[in-house]
């Protein structure tokens, strides 16, 4: 996504989750993420949209009923009541939880966001954001020791390579909202757990 000096990140919060079938626990946070630094939050705002390609689009569905759709009514809850932001995502870490049982499934880090003035078209509209790193990397970090310096090798997460991403639009609500969706990681039929069981979203074919 292009133009996102204008997004703001209102909230976002981190939970962890494993895979429950290898005993690997989900971990709730009982507290949103501060954001009190303006360059942790632009870097994380970054992060997030930097991925996202507005032209490929999805809706949330569901084969009997919209409304059945988990992720689509804690979605709906967010947008309607921005108070409940703990609660919705605390159930939506619950639900991708008990999706996350095929062996090829990783022990990851669950956001859950709400972000205002982002692009969509002409105008700028209310979007909520579901993302999970599974990937850490090396990296080295450089730290004064007396009058020298000391290289020690920690493990993070790349700012430019996104795991697996959502971002929902305040849009189209009646037929399933504006979905955009990432999955780099298990691309495998068998193990596309985030779009095909957790998010149950189709591609706009309009």
């Amino acid at each position: 996504m292009t133009a996102i000096d204008s997004v703001v990140l209102e909230q976002a919060v981190v939970h962890q989750l494993g895979n429950p079938t290898r005993g690997e626990e989900l971990k709730l946070s009982a507290n949103p993420l501060s954001l009190n630094d303006p360059i942790v939050r632009g870097l994380l705002t970054r992060y997030f949209l930097h991925p996202f390609k507005e032209e490929e689009q999805y809706r949330f569905t569901h084969i009997s009923n919209l409304e059945l759709n988990e992720m689509y009514h804690y979605v709906s809850a967010l947008f309607d009541k921005p108070a409940s932001f703990m609660e919705q995502s605390a159930l939506m870490a619950h639900f991708l939880y008990t999706k996350s049982t095929h062996a090829n499934v990783k022990q990851g880090e669950l956001y859950v966001t709400r972000f205002s003035q982002v692009p969509f078209g002409t105008e700028y509209v209310e979007a909520v954001g579901i993302f999970k790193s599974e990937t850490k990397e090396p990296f080295l970090k450089v730290f004064p020791h007396g009058k020298s310096f000391e290289v020690v090798a920690e493990d993070g997460i790349n700012i430019n390579k996104l795991d697996k991403g959502c971002l929902v639009f305040r849009q189209n609500r009646e037929e399933g909202y504006i979905v955009c969706v990432v999955d780099n990681t298990n691309k495998q039929n068998e193990a596309r757990y985030w779009v095909n069981d957790f998010l149950q979203v189709t591609r706009n074919t309009n």
